[in-house]
């Protein structure tokens, strides 16, 4: 039996008018941040991710706070470059993008056989039993982490 092999077809060859629509409106989109872009400095310009006009308000989108503060300067440029490829431009709004938290891949460290020790021998020094049997019982685990 034949395998039907499915092949891509383009959302430029769908002759459907929301695709058409929706293509033309990232065109736009493309072609404003090009715009802003290119108006900006190179160490600034890559931190810039997204930009739209809409409503006649210039939206973009920073990766970092620091770099939002930065877009703010250039206020006068980025409205001029962005009217000029998306529509009038009245009001610039700056947004940061939400960052990722990096997740530690370290273990713990464990503390050391010297500090295990001062623990215990800090312990037969105490004269509430509580808090001794805490301390021991606390040198004891950290003896078993600081050998594994």
């Amino acid at each position: 039996m034949k395998k039907k092999v499915l092949k891509f077809k383009s959302p430029s060859g769908f002759k459907n008018p929301v695709f058409l629509g929706l293509l033309n409106k990232i065109k736009t989109h493309q072609s404003v941040l090009a715009a802003v872009r290119r108006v900006l400095p190179a160490a600034l310009a890559g931190h810039v991710a997204y930009a739209l006009v809409i409503d006649g308000r210039l939206l973009l989108y920073a990766d970092a706070p620091v770099w939002a503060t930065q877009l703010r300067f250039y206020w006068q440029p980025l409205t001029h470059a962005a009217a000029v490829s998306g529509g009038p431009v009245e009001r610039l709004r700056i947004r940061v993008l939400a960052q990722t938290a990096a997740i530690p891949t370290t273990k713990p460290r464990a503390p050391s056989l010297a500090a295990v020790a001062a623990i215990e021998q800090g312990s037969a020094t105490i004269t509430d039993k509580r808090l001794k049997a805490t301390l021991q019982r606390l040198s004891l685990n950290l003896r078993r982490l600081a050998q594994a």
